[in-house]
């Protein structure tokens, strides 16, 4: 990471409570709190890689919404102690753990890209506490993927772990992170070479690239292995089916997005119980964010109507 990159990276917001979730195996969770106490709860997943900060605008959005949102640290990264055997599910434990910390009956659940399949297993799992379910850019199974639809990194990662396994998908990873330590800014502009344009212009935002070189700063302070596993257990059969999720689901993506396969998205939202799917035009992988404040209302308005009382 360059020190350009590191000395812009300010704008994430101090949490207003933060802790940690001893699970069962001893394992630690990190997970913070943001917005207004005793707001209305949504629980917020992530992306690959990612962590629990988030950036001074989503701080202040979620005030102005009456927000009361929980991030939380997957295994390996942040804070959060690694498990390298991580599936789609246990992930799902830690999660609902979490939920119970910050005292929640029921709550909406939120998965941006790699958080997606994350937020729908946090569904299968507790379907009456989970009110609504938001996919933003969510990531798709596997197999409902047609991989000429992705970005080349996606796609050269994807081919690593479905035809020469775990080793060789790690050894990608490693050369990725390499090129990222040695300038995490020209390394993005790199891998995102063959995503739409709105991507690209949305990554030389200097503020965008600050906030993402702190996240990925804090996401691999323990090393790059918590990433390894998530993206790994992304691409495993996650547990489920789609069509065992009860909780409505909403479905935001760009139509131009790379970083998913849009006939996946599709297939999926086929399989799902979809309460809408939405395609913003002309818009890529980070498109969602020009209309965060609309889906945040979109999934906390149903949360209330569908609330059950403690």
């Amino acid at each position: 990471m360059s020190q350009a990159a590191r000395d812009r990276g300010r704008g994430l917001r101090s949490a207003q409570t933060k802790g940690v979730v001893e699970r069962t195996d001893g394992r630690m969770v990190a997970w913070a709190r943001w917005g207004v106490a005793g707001g209305r709860p949504l629980l917020w997943l992530h992306g690959t890689p990612g962590c629990r900060l988030i950036h001074d605008e989503a701080q202040r959005l979620y005030e102005h919404v009456n927000a009361d949102v929980v991030s939380f640290d997957r295994p390996g990264y942040g804070r959060s102690s690694p498990h390298r055997d991580l599936s789609v599910l246990s992930v799902a434990e830690d999660a609902l753990a979490v939920a119970d910390a910050a005292g929640w009956h029921t709550f909406a659940v939120a998965g941006i890209s790699g958080g997606g399949p994350y937020a729908l297993a946090i569904a299968f799992r507790e379907p009456a506490r989970v009110t609504t379910v938001g996919l933003i850019g969510g990531a798709t199974p596997t197999a409902l993927e047609d991989p000429d639809e992705l970005l080349a990194i996606n796609r050269e990662a994807r081919r690593r772990a479905l035809e020469e396994g775990r080793a060789s998908y790690e050894e990608y990873g490693r050369q990725i992170v390499a090129e990222m330590d040695a300038d995490l800014e020209a390394a993005s502009a790199s891998h995102l070479g063959d995503a739409p344009e709105a991507d690209r212009e949305a990554e030389r935002d200097p503020e965008r690239q600050a906030y993402w070189a702190a996240t990925v700063q804090e996401a691999l302070r323990q090393g790059p292995e918590g990433w390894f596993d998530d993206g790994w257990a992304q691409m495993q059969p996650w547990g489920f089916e789609l069509s065992q999720i009860e909780t409505p689901v909403h479905m935001w993506y760009g139509d131009l997005d790379r970083a998913v396969s849009r006939r996946a998205v599709d297939r999926m939202a086929a399989a799902l119980k979809t309460a809408h799917l939405e395609l913003f035009p002309d818009e890529g992988h980070t498109g969602w964010r020009k209309h965060h404040e609309r889906i945040l209302c979109t999934l906390l308005d149903e949360q209330a109507a569908r609330a059950a009382p403690c």
